[in-house]
């Protein structure tokens, strides 16, 4: 009696919560979580061919809530964010490959509005760039602190890039 309880209950919580691993590219893969069929539910999480972590993303109902991290190929941070029902709550994080701070895009209704806070991979402050409530540019670096791009954005959208040799 105890073990047949005991056997419905493990495929009870096994039917609501299966695991799905996915083979993509170059040995990279995925492993998502689904509460049936087709309705993500909980942790997702994506691989590098390197099989470190690439990204980490966590949904209720198949949408985006709670912390969302993505990594680097060589495993240290690259960003985070927290979602609140598939909109970006505040802050959305940067970080260098080395592990240090970047920059940090400021949400609003879910589009981007600014940004603050850039630094090279030596936490040497640099020019973020014009962004201010939605329209601007944004100035991106490399670890050393070359400007290699510039982006311009409209009404919190990307519009394009224009590379820096």
């Amino acid at each position: 009696m105890k073990w047949t309880f005991l056997f419905l209950s493990l495929m009870i919580i096994s039917s609501c919560s299966t695991k799905v691993r996915t083979e993509l590219s170059d040995g990279e893969y995925k492993i998502e979580r689904f509460k049936n069929d087709t309705i993500k539910q909980g942790k997702s999480t994506y691989y590098f061919n390197n099989r470190k972590v690439q990204r980490i993303i966590n949904y209720r109902n198949n949408v985006i809530n709670g912390k969302m991290k993505f990594y680097h190929n060589n495993g240290t941070l690259a960003s985070k964010t927290i979602f609140k029902d598939g909109i970006v709550k505040d802050k959305f994080y940067n970080f260098h490959s080395n592990g240090k701070p970047y920059n940090t895009y400021i949400f609003k209704n879910n589009k981007l509005s600014d940004i603050e806070k850039c630094f090279d991979g030596n936490n040497i402050k640099l020019d973020c760039g014009t962004l201010y409530q939605g329209n601007g540019t944004i100035k991106q670096y490399n670890l050393n602190g070359k400007l290699i791009a510039i982006d311009y954005m409209v009404n919190g959208e990307y519009q394009k890039t224009d590379s820096i040799n």
